[in-house]
């Protein structure tokens, strides 16, 4: 399927009053600790998907609505900081903020 796009400089975005801030929480698994005891780095990654994942759910962009449009949305640059050890079992937080969405017609 081919989707034609125009530059996002293009797309006007409004920018927020006040930033829409998303929280979710999970629990480090046994399997994603490797032989230094800490979160291996790839499960960093694996988490955040899940927390775009549950965002989509919580904004509308559940399920039923990708099944009924076909549509959903892809992250394409991510960043990460490791700022300290993850042990098994501690609980992370991942807080995703939307500072400005596009306007769409």
């Amino acid at each position: 399927m081919f989707f034609q796009t125009q530059p996002l400089d293009f797309i006007p975005f409004k920018k927020t009053k006040k930033p829409m801030t998303f929280r979710f929480e999970t629990t480090i698994l046994p399997e994603w600790i490797d032989y230094n005891g800490q979160m291996r780095d790839s499960y960093f990654g694996l988490v955040f998907s899940f927390a775009v994942d549950a965002l989509q759910d919580e904004i509308g962009f559940d399920e039923s609505y990708r099944q009924r449009t076909g549509c959903t949305i892809y992250l394409i640059e991510d960043h990460k900081y490791y700022l300290r050890e993850v042990k098994q079992g501690a609980v992370v937080r991942v807080e995703t903020q939307v500072l400005e969405y596009p306007l769409v017609s």
